[in-house]
């Protein structure tokens, strides 16, 4: 494990951002504690194939004593058909009979999408366009950064316990209604 890859949050709390090797061992070197980071369902699109459970073995074997797993809010309410927040409900039930020390981080999403342009979404002059117009709940990805440091600096307080990360919660024309109010200019959805 590079050094780029060791953080430290504060108070001398260092924290490894990801491993690689499955049995623990690059966790074991470095002495690292606790570990945040997305665990992955899958591979290459392969079926059935959970590198995040080896993961898991592998900061249990590595003696980690706080895993934290970013997973999705309200994920257990998707629709069936999306199969990659499936995989996340699937992960957070393997990780809590795994018998590894973790807590959960549950964003949802991202303020940041809003204006995209690498997902095809730029925020333009008077129009607001998004995945949804439906309630949508959202966060800053800065709120999550906030949230993990949160839960990493204070390990015995959330050990076992899932935090969702939402900042406000509503609908694509309440989006364009604060917009239009914030830039004085009319935002429509």
């Amino acid at each position: 494990m590079s050094a780029g890859e060791v953080l430290e949050v504060g108070g001398g709390v260092e924290v490894a951002r990801e491993f690689r090797e499955v049995d623990g061992g690059d966790a074991r070197r470095v002495g690292v504690q606790q570990i945040a980071g997305a665990l992955l369902a899958g591979q290459g699109g392969e079926r059935g194939k959970m590198p995040a459970a080896e993961k898991c073995r592998g900061a249990k074997a590595a003696g980690v004593a706080h895993l934290v797993f970013m997973s999705v809010a309200d994920v257990e309410l998707f629709d069936e058909h999306v199969k990659h927040l499936h995989a996340k409900l699937a992960l957070e039930k393997y990780l809590r009979e795994s018998g590894v020390p973790f807590s959960i981080l549950r964003p949802c999403a991202f303020f940041e999408n809003l204006d995209d342009a690498a997902n095809w979404n730029p925020l333009k002059k008077g129009v607001v366009k998004f995945l949804s117009l439906q309630d949508c709940k959202y966060c800053a990805t800065y709120d999550i950064g906030r949230a993990a440091a949160i839960q990493l600096k204070n390990p015995q307080q959330w050990l076992g316990k899932t935090l969702d990360v939402i900042g406000w919660q509503g609908d694509l024309s309440q989006v364009a209604t604060a917009m239009s109010k914030v830039s004085g200019l009319p935002v429509k959805a």
